[in-house]
């Protein structure tokens, strides 16, 4: 297929806590965003201790894929990945979902391992790097609703990675019950759990020295919107700016007013105290934040495949 004429390719993460589309054109070697979509579904809010997902989050799942559709119409796509993580993983019997989500989508959906999810999330990561950034050792970090992804690598060549079982949701429901404060404890809790699994895994990514850690879109690039301030936006997340709001949370039992309710009360809170713990385990002092993520790598994985 000739890169000549433009390709317009599709990518749909079916994630734990929102579903993402992208649309992009490739054209003459490169990459362009045309279009992205977010719906805030919360699946993993919705899948009980049998693993069976209920009624109302199905629906609310079903009508973010046909507003998907309905953007996905509006061009002449060339190829659409649609791929389910983890909360689809951990459901016993989605079948019944994956029928319906497929006839809306006319396109199959793949639940794929947390193995490929971290490979397809560096994949996307590394192709957003600059090429000095690429020379040097990088750790990317994705901070989903269900799993957490953790991978090294270097000039776009994977060294270790690691899916785990580990979310922003699955954290707020297991911690931040209330609706009415944020408790200290809460926090705490949740910095602990995140801290343990962190370290877990430590040995394996501090073999060799890291030059650079940087965060996929998503958790983190909502909390880099929340801390940055008019002119001086910045494109990393700092720790000592993590340590400050965790503070504030904590005074004030609250986040921002600013925020959804859905985030303000336990989501976000809950990714903070994730990203809290790997500054903690791993002793960054920033982390960058990357505006690519899976779904840059689904599309950069069919193109090195389907190209020439």
């Amino acid at each position: 297929m000739s890169v000549d004429q433009p390709i317009f390719l599709a990518s749909l993460d079916l994630g734990s806590n929102s579903f993402h589309l992208l649309i992009s054109e490739w054209r003459d070697g490169l990459l362009r965003e045309v279009k992205r979509h977010k719906d805030l579904v919360q699946l993993a809010r919705a899948v009980d201790d049998n693993g069976q997902l209920d009624q109302q989050a199905m629906q609310r799942a079903l009508a973010s894929l046909r507003h998907c559709r309905q953007h996905l119409d509006q061009y002449s796509i060339s190829h659409l990945r649609v791929v389910g993580t983890q909360i689809l993983r951990q459901c016993r019997t989605p079948e019944a979902f994956i029928l319906e989500a497929e006839s809306i989508l006319n396109a199959p959906i793949d639940i794929i391992s947390g193995d490929e999810e971290a490979s397809l999330v560096y994949q996307g990561v590394a192709a957003g790097l600059d090429p000095a950034s690429r020379q040097g050792t990088t750790l990317v970090l994705d901070i989903g609703g269900a799993s957490t992804e953790i991978i090294t690598g270097k000039n776009g060549d994977i060294q270790d990675k690691a899916s785990l079982k580990l979310g922003c949701v699955t954290l707020a429901n297991r911690f931040f019950t209330s609706r009415v404060k944020i408790e200290r404890t809460s926090v705490e809790s949740s910095q602990a759990v995140a801290r343990e699994v962190f370290l877990s895994i430590k040995p394996r990514f501090t073999r060799r020295p890291i030059n650079l850690a940087v965060g996929a879109s998503g958790t983190l690039r909502v909390l880099l919107d929340l801390l940055q301030f008019g002119s001086n936006a910045r494109l990393d997340i700092g720790r000592s700016q993590i340590e400050h709001l965790i503070e504030d949370i904590i005074k004030t039992q609250s986040m921002s007013a600013s925020l959804d309710d859905n985030l303000r009360w336990d989501v976000l809170p809950a990714g903070i105290a994730i990203l809290s713990a790997f500054f903690d385990v791993f002793e960054f002092e920033s982390v960058q934040v990357s505006s690519h993520s899976i779904k840059e790598g689904m599309m950069l994985d069919w193109i090195s495949h389907n190209t020439p």
